[in-house]
């Protein structure tokens, strides 16, 4: 004998094809949400604004001057010479007033490696005679070392000798030197004048069993503190 289907059970299937028809439908519509919001951002994202400008510009390098390249190249050296080198770039040329006394200074250092002596010259055109004090001293390798004062009478125009007789301890020092620093200090000069005056020898030569430090710079040169 045949069943009918019951009624309950054939409302059962319409709900839950209507459940997954309604499940389908409500993804393609979130789908097609989801791509409108993304074009709607990327039409308002602008694409020459400031933002765009800001990421595209790129700060230019900063340009050397032609004289900071061929003082580089200049100074490209090593050793002694580097630090030659570097004092003459640290200079600066200066025109020394009347009331400094010296109008022109120029001083060198000589030493007989075979000896104990120290030799000073300093050739020099002053604009009136008076009494100078001269002081020296050096740095180097192996320490610094004084070689004390002397007071010297200036003619208009001549040359300052002083000759120092130094121990062998102070010769290793000497002979190690890497610089002399010579104090000119005419009488009633003005203290401005110190700076003007001084000599820093830091050329250093070596030639027939004799060392000389000489001033690389002009005779009336600021010379270089530190």
């Amino acid at each position: 004998m045949k069943r009918k289907p019951s009624t309950a059970n054939s409302e059962e299937a319409q709900l839950i094809r209507l459940a997954w028809w309604a499940s389908f439908f409500a993804t393609l519509a979130l789908i097609a949400i989801l791509g409108l919001a993304r074009s709607a951002q990327a039409l308002t994202l602008p694409t020459g604004g400031p933002l765009a400008a800001a990421s595209a510009f790129v700060p230019p390098e900063e340009e050397e001057s032609e004289g900071e390249e061929e003082e580089s190249a200049e100074c490209e050296t090593a050793g002694e010479e580097a630090e030659e080198c570097e004092t003459r770039s640290e200079e600066e040329d200066v025109e020394a007033p009347r009331e400094c006394i010296l109008s022109s200074a120029s001083a060198t250092v000589t030493v007989a490696t075979h000896s104990d002596k120290v030799r000073l010259a300093i050739r020099y055109t002053a604009y009136s005679p008076g009494a100078i004090r001269v002081v020296h001293s050096l740095r180097g390798a192996k320490g610094p070392l004084s070689l004390g004062s002397d007071t010297s009478h200036l003619g208009t125009h001549g040359v300052i000798r002083d000759t120092d007789t130094l121990s062998s301890a102070q010769m290793t020092r000497v002979l190690a030197a890497r610089n002399f620093t010579i104090q000119l200090r005419p009488a009633h000069a003005p203290h401005y004048c110190d700076r003007l005056l001084d000599r820093r020898l830091t050329v250093r030569h070596n030639a027939s069993g004799r060392l000389t430090w000489s001033d690389p710079g002009s005779v009336l040169t600021a010379a270089r503190q530190g």
